[in-house]
């Protein structure tokens, strides 16, 4: 029996297979897809749209953390990894070909590859927050819970922060104490510092958004090359097991 399945945002065929417990070739025999097609760019996956899957059999995501895992949990921690949206932890191997020098060695290949792309992501992640806490400052009433892009937040410090306050007492300088024929100048100077350095923490943030963007996007390109990298790789196995049960079948 089969069952429909609506695509959510972030969703692909490796990704739904796991969920469902079932091998990432399988799903796409069910909506009369092959590896092939997949790399070439078919059966491109629409939010709101739907696919076949096999009938439901109970059971959900296994999110116990595995030992190909384990180097990266050691280096950012099991919280960071797991809980973080972004994060594509690898996909299983196939049992049924387990054993095949070629694809175990892939597979080992593999498993590492993710991990690159994983540390490559909070790597460039790290810089862009130094960057952001070097232009923008840091957050005045840090939490563990704090988004540290929440453009809301209170900060301080940073080199808009410091050129900021002293472009603020150069003009109080040049008007202050002048009589009342300064004062109106005093307070539009000020005010043209406001605007000023306003623009300026919005083009800030306007760059920390899009490298922020290019570095999510990246990652998710990245895994998304691996997981085709597996199907293909999956497929060739499955080749090659067929080819290995017709020799020993017919000699």
């Amino acid at each position: 029996m089969a069952s429909t399945y609506t695509i959510k945002s972030g969703d692909s065929y490796w990704k739904i297979a796991r969920e469902l417990g079932i091998e990432p070739v399988e799903l796409l025999r069910l909506n009369g897809l092959t590896m092939q097609d997949v790399q070439q760019g078919g059966g491109q996956l629409t939010i709101g749209g739907s696919i076949t899957v096999p009938a439901p059999k109970g059971g959900g995501v296994d999110d116990t953390p595995r030992p190909e895992l384990e180097g990266i949990l050691d280096e950012y921690g099991e919280e960071e990894v797991i809980d973080d949206p972004t994060y594509m932890a690898p996909s299983d191997a196939i049992a049924d070909y387990v054993g095949d020098p070629a694809y175990d060695a892939f597979v080992a290949q593999y498993t590492d590859d993710v991990g690159a792309a994983w540390r490559m992501k909070v790597q460039q992640g790290t810089l862009l927050q130094a960057s952001m806490q070097n232009q923008l400052g840091t957050l005045a009433n840090p939490s563990e819970d704090a988004d540290p892009y929440d453009m809301s937040l209170e900060r301080t410090g940073g080199a808009l922060g410091v050129a900021e306050r002293r472009e603020r007492e150069r003009t109080t300088d040049s008007f202050a104490g002048r009589g009342m024929a300064f004062g109106g100048g005093h307070r539009t100077a000020q005010s043209d510092v406001g605007i000023n350095f306003g623009q300026e923490r919005a083009r800030a943030w306007q760059n920390v958004n899009t490298q922020r963007s290019g570095i999510n996007q990246g990652y998710m390109d990245r895994r998304r090359q691996l997981e085709m990298e597996k199907l293909a790789q999956e497929s060739s196995a499955y080749q090659r097991k067929v080819a290995e049960d017709t020799m020993s079948v017919y000699g």
